[in-house]
């Protein structure tokens, strides 16, 4: 962990050279998020987190995959992601946001509303039926 650490600390501080270093860093950066390992997974998702941009798509794209991570925290640290990277109205971002209002994971939920704030076109009606539905959800915690 505290080599992983300071590999993310240390990319953080090589993107930081502008454009160019965070693109060079997020595009060798996002294969690690789909890595088996967790603890890969993660790191990378934290890495990408600090330095992408909006309208990078390879991210945009690695970020809607690990929506649907088996861990709760890289679900939401992808939804995190999504807010960060996608443009607003970004169809395939709101459609994987979507996806986890009824996640297991209060915190998924939660982060799934704040990008579908934060990403969907103002008024967009699918986005706030899907939203309004969680008023009236059986269980409190949704």
């Amino acid at each position: 962990p505290g080599v992983r650490r300071s590999a993310v600390a240390a990319l953080e501080l090589l993107a930081q050279g502008g454009a160019e270093g965070v693109r060079s860093v997020s595009s060798q950066v996002v294969g690690y998020a789909e890595h088996r390992r967790t603890e890969v997974r993660r790191a990378a998702l934290e890495v990408l987190l600090r330095v992408a941009v909006r309208g990078d798509d390879t991210t945009l794209a690695m970020a809607v995959a690990r929506t649907t991570d088996v861990y709760e925290d890289i679900r939401r640290s992808a939804l995190e992601l999504l807010v960060k990277v996608a443009p607003r109205g970004a169809l395939e971002a709101v459609e994987a946001a979507a996806a986890r209002l009824e996640d297991r994971g209060a915190s998924v939920r939660l982060a799934a509303i704040e990008a579908i704030m934060q990403i969907a076109e103002i008024g967009d009606e699918h986005m706030v039926f899907a939203v309004v539905r969680r008023l009236e959800h059986p269980d409190d915690l949704v």
